[in-house]
């Protein structure tokens, strides 16, 4: 037979979950468009799906991209 203190709430389990993932969806965006405004789409393309920069349209070099990727994961560490 079961025990527990607590009662189980599944739907606010999932809420939770739900609002928490937002929070670091908008965290990792913010640390993107912080990054480079210009290519922010890209960046998160490039970290979230692993689109290579080579298969993307980006206005910038390959060193300048992986720059600015390099400073979005520093951005995001101080934020986090």
């Amino acid at each position: 037979m079961p025990r527990g203190n607590s009662t189980s709430d599944p739907t606010f389990r999932k809420a939770e979950k739900i609002l928490r993932l937002r929070e670091e969806n908008e965290l990792i965006e913010q640390a993107a468009m912080q990054a480079c405004p210009e290519v922010y789409q890209q960046i998160l393309k490039n970290v979230t799906e692993g689109v290579p920069y080579e298969y993307m349209i980006v206005p910038m070099g390959r060193r300048q991209f992986y720059e600015a990727r390099r400073l979005f994961f520093k951005i995001l560490s101080e934020k986090r």
